[in-house]
């Protein structure tokens, strides 16, 4: 639905559907107006969450949820740094940047692999990427020695090395963990996997869940967090019988 604001597309379109829509569902705004016409509706049909840092629809139930959960699954740990790393921008405008976007999606997956190994949370992978030289995760991914991919060799590949190349590796792997300056944000991600929201419990049980963020280009200052949650969620979707 493409129309300039004030057109109607959140009374007229959007809240009628979600209102309507039977099933297990989705929504992002940068606004709480989507949320404060559907709800009281969503709720009838089955648990509604909110990825909301900064409050803007109060009345829902706020979601928790860690990006390290399930990183000891190496194909999850890089599918969430992707994600991360995606929604930082797309680097068109930096010489080389295709190559420190991947090379920080390495750094990254790295790092959350590691956070997974050790039972850490966002606020450990925020703490590294702060601190490129802390031995902590390269330790972890020394320790694991699983035998397929050589995490500690690929981290040390990135992170060491002549300064232009390194300090643009981290430089990109800031970005994507920018939105986790934000306290609000990082509280709502910093919980041990364990505690966070079981997305196929909330599709299964016809759940929704709305991703808020303030309109600060693209969805504010989590646009980086709801881009990977998200991804989860509608990879968690994929994987159920019948879809």
């Amino acid at each position: 639905v493409v129309a300039p604001p004030g057109a109607g597309k959140t009374m007229r379109v959007l809240g009628p559907i979600l209102r309507q829509h039977p099933g297990p569902a989705l929504a992002t705004s940068t606004k709480p107006d989507l949320c404060e016409v559907a709800l009281l509706a969503r709720r009838r049909v089955g648990p509604v969450v909110a990825l909301d840092p900064e409050r803007l629809c109060p009345g829902a139930e706020p979601l928790f949820w860690s990006p390290v959960s399930g990183c000891l699954d190496a194909r999850v740990a890089e599918r969430r740094a992707s994600a991360l790393v995606s929604a930082a921008g797309d680097g068109a405008d930096v010489r080389g940047g295709g190559f420190f976007r991947r090379s920080a999606a390495a750094v990254l997956a790295a790092y959350l692999h590691a956070a997974a190994l050790e039972g850490a949370t966002m606020r450990d992978v925020v703490a590294w990427a702060a601190r490129p030289k802390d031995p902590a995760p390269l330790r972890a991914l020394i320790a694991a020695d699983e035998g397929t991919v050589d995490w500690a060799a690929r981290l040390a590949a990135h992170t060491t090395g002549a300064e232009e190349t390194t300090s643009g590796v981290m430089r990109t792997v800031d970005l994507a963990l920018g939105c986790f300056a934000d306290p609000d944000v990082l509280s709502t991600c910093a919980v041990a996997p364990d505690k966070g929201v079981d997305l196929t419990a909330l599709l299964e049980a016809r759940g929704t869940l709305f991703a808020l963020g303030k309109d600060r280009g693209s969805l504010g200052g989590s646009a980086p967090l709801v881009t990977a949650l998200c991804d989860e969620l509608v990879t968690s979707a994929e994987a159920l019988p019948g879809t």
